[in-house]
């Protein structure tokens, strides 16, 4: 991250808990989206028995199903989950360094808050 908004990088760096969980739950939000919209997708049964109906009822079932679109759409929500999950990991364990950091040194701020 850059420091005090200057254009060279510093070295130091500001971690916000807080902004890698808002992160982390918007993530896990887009995987939700992702399972709802797929379940939210016609069936082939929905489109009719018109010809035309029938074909694009066809081109959608060999899309469906775990090696088709929608499995490739679910195995990306799962991969937004983790990328959530990861995000979380990574803040708890940076409250509990920073927590253990600020004992050793006597300080009184929380672990996490502005400095």
């Amino acid at each position: 991250m850059i420091d005090g908004g200057s254009s060279e990088p510093t070295g130091d760096f500001l971690v916000e808990p807080e902004q890698l969980d808002r992160q982390a739950m918007r993530f896990e939000e887009l995987g939700d989206t992702l399972r709802r919209r797929v379940g939210e997708a016609p069936r082939p049964a929905q489109l009719g028995t018109a010809p035309p109906a029938r074909w694009f009822a066809q081109r959608l079932a060999a899309l469906a199903g775990s090696d088709g679109a929608t499995g490739m759409i679910l195995s990306w929500a799962d991969g937004l989950d983790g990328v959530g999950e990861n995000q979380r990991a990574v803040a708890h364990r940076y409250r509990e360094t920073d927590g253990s950091g600020a004992a050793a040194m006597g300080r009184t701020d929380t672990p996490g808050s502005a400095r």
